[in-house]
């Protein structure tokens, strides 16, 4: 019986810090990044070069070595983890995602309360025309496995596009969020630059725990989470030898990169 494969989205939110120069240099990046946003003055940039800088430092003392461990189990249980390991394991990677969050909010109101009326103006408007870009392309839907996996044969093309067809009314869904949680965002961001008083504004905006998600999102992310566990399973049968040995070398290589960074 051909060994199971662990679920793809396991891994890649285990991976926003994928490349070590980047990682090593988020402080000045992270200037260069917000400035296709909006235009900040000297002062503001390096107050955010800083606090990047501090934020890198809290994540790779606190973070890395819990992605370094759950890589780790990855590569010594995925032949045998079952769907409900899989939706454990999203669980437990989707906390890591709002601890960040949840580390950053602070500091992230802190800065958007020193924008002026002009700079909140242009952040708005290019935040809205990003939210409203569409980039997919056909054949989107394969890339995520095809680097965890190499080459799909034409049967697990044929479960993966299930999959995505499948989640349309999801997506729907959580683009509607998505909308409401921008609208949100403009109203606490213009409305005042009261730290205190607009703090309980962009805690509606920016979720830092899962618990303040409406509980339809939760609904259907938990669905979503369960379906795609499926899919790992549905999978499993139709790896080959050589995606096995692929998908193996790949969570050895960011297990190292991870313990290098």
């Amino acid at each position: 019986m051909k060994k199971g494969v662990l679920l793809i989205f396991c891994v890649t939110i285990l991976v926003g810090c994928s490349q070590r120069l980047a990682y090593n240099n988020l402080g000045w990046l992270a200037s260069y990044y917000i400035s296709d946003f909006v235009d900040l003055t000297d002062q503001q940039e390096d107050q955010l070069e800083s606090d990047v800088e501090a934020l890198v430092n809290w994540h790779r003392q606190s973070e890395l070595p819990k992605y370094q461990s759950q890589v780790q189990s990855l590569i010594n249980n995925w032949q045998e983890m079952t769907e409900a390991d899989v939706v454990a394991m999203f669980d437990t990677t989707r906390h890591y995602w709002y601890s960040v969050v949840a580390q950053v909010f602070p500091k992230l109101v802190h800065h958007l309360n020193t924008l002026n009326r002009q700079q909140k103006e242009m952040l708005i408007t290019n935040l809205e025309t990003q939210l409203l870009k569409d980039d997919w392309q056909d054949g989107d839907q394969y890339r995520r496995y095809e680097r965890w996996l190499g080459k799909l044969n034409n049967a697990q093309r044929a479960i993966i596009n299930e999959h995505y067809q499948q989640g349309e009314f999801a997506r729907q869904v959580w683009r509607a969020h998505q909308q409401r949680r921008f609208n949100q965002f403009q109203q606490a961001l213009m409305l005042s630059n009261d730290e205190h008083l607009s703090r309980g504004l962009f805690q509606k905006a920016i979720v830092t725990e899962p618990q303040q998600l409406p509980a339809r999102i939760v609904e259907i992310q938990n669905r979503r989470i369960a379906a795609t566990a499926s899919l790992a399973i549905r999978l499993r049968a139709t790896m080959s030898d050589k995606q096995e040995a692929h998908f193996e070398e790949e969570l050895r290589d960011l297990l190292e990169l991870l313990k290098s960074l």
